[in-house]
């Protein structure tokens, strides 16, 4: 006699509940055995998280135009945050709106940026609007493969990305030294089915104003993947190794561990597909974290190590300098399942060094 379809779905939702809550009870045992911390990114403001708070106040109130200034200061500034990522890109960040998968409430969500470039029409307040369309299109687009794509998914992230195109186009930076134009005008090229060469041009001009961005130069490594706007694995590596060329003054080997850090985070994407030189980037984290000791650096040193299999580094980082688990450099639908992603890159590390419980590395209490 076949189970009734309601019985088999309750069978399943016990089953989940109860792994998950063993899956519970074993992060918490580890975070109170290695008195792990759980922290924001925006933690690493430090004394410029009032700086964010006026721009986010602003953004909240839709005095975008109003930002323009706090924006530029900051990035004249040139700032770099314990994580290594510019003061100014984490200002961006925030400006971005959240939510815009919702098709009722992303007009709503657009407006004020629309408003501040009808308004007060210049290179920044175009780029804002037009980097914001750029979101919802992707948004309007989902994360479906192709095929799975309804025709309105598809009319709606055209239909913002026509209207990005259109807002810089009419505000043009005629001097050439707005940075947020060139980085929407960059945003946009993959979109814009321009041949290899003349959208390395667009990126060109981005990364000439914004040369220390390793954000940016994180993004490009993954759009010139092959499965996008790349050839094969060495427009990648000869990407990396000429953003750290170009950075290591500041950096040293920082840039390559950042642009693999990247693509580390790809699905399907593993070390064999790259020809990524793992000592340079492990190197380039130890470069990065004497540089600027920032948490956030030793989740992303810990993420990277797990992909090329030094298991020995992620145990060593988790049972010493690690002592803040961010959510954010994690993979997971919400921050519980980041944690736990984090939290199993560890377990998994021990088990394949085959230790025990009493081979542990004494953690120093926090603070």
């Amino acid at each position: 006699m076949p189970v009734p379809e309601w019985l088999d779905t309750l069978w399943d939702r016990v089953v989940n509940f109860r792994t998950d809550r063993e899956i519970d009870r074993e992060n918490q045992r580890l975070m109170r055995k290695y008195n792990f911390g759980i922290l924001p990114i925006s933690e690493e403001l430090g004394a410029h998280a009032e700086v964010a708070g006026r721009v986010s106040a602003l953004g909240d109130a839709g005095h975008i135009y109003e930002i323009e200034p706090l924006y530029e200061e900051a990035r004249r500034a040139d700032i770099v945050l314990p994580g290594a990522f510019l003061l100014h890109e984490m200002l961006l960040q925030r400006l971005m709106p959240a939510n815009l998968q919702d098709r009722n409430s992303v007009a709503g969500k657009l407006a004020p940026f629309r408003a501040a470039w009808e308004g007060h029409p210049t290179p920044f307040t175009a780029a804002l609007y037009a980097l914001t369309l750029h979101e919802a299109a992707y948004a309007a687009r989902g994360t479906d493969l192709p095929d799975t794509v309804s025709d309105q998914q598809w009319a709606d992230m055209q239909r913002h990305l026509t209207m990005a195109r259109q807002v810089l186009d009419a505000t043009p930076d005629t001097t050439g030294t707005c940075q947020l134009w060139h980085r929407a005008n960059y945003d946009l090229a993959l979109e814009e089915g321009l041949d290899f060469n003349a959208y390395q041009a667009r990126f060109e001009a981005a990364w000439a104003l914004d040369r220390f961005n390793l954000q940016l130069c994180e993004n490009h490594a993954i759009r010139v993947m092959p499965r996008w706007m790349g050839r094969d694995a060495h427009d990648v590596e000869s990407f990396a190794r000429r953003a750290m060329a170009m950075t290591e003054t500041r950096y040293g080997a920082g840039a390559y561990a950042m642009i693999y850090h990247g693509q580390c985070e790809m699905g399907h994407h593993e070390l064999e597909d790259s020809l990524c030189e793992p000592a340079l980037a492990q190197q380039g984290f130890e470069d990065l974290i004497a540089r600027y000791g920032g948490q956030s650096l030793y989740n992303r040193h810990a993420g990277f190590s797990d992909w090329v299999g030094d298991h020995a580094t992620v145990n060593r980082l988790f049972s010493g300098p690690l002592r803040t688990i961010v959510p954010q450099i994690w993979s997971g639908a919400d921050d519980d399942e980041r944690v736990t992603d984090a939290l199993d890159t560890f377990s998994l590390a021990r088990d394949m060094l085959d230790l025990d419980e009493d081979e542990e590395v004494p953690r120093r209490a926090a603070g």
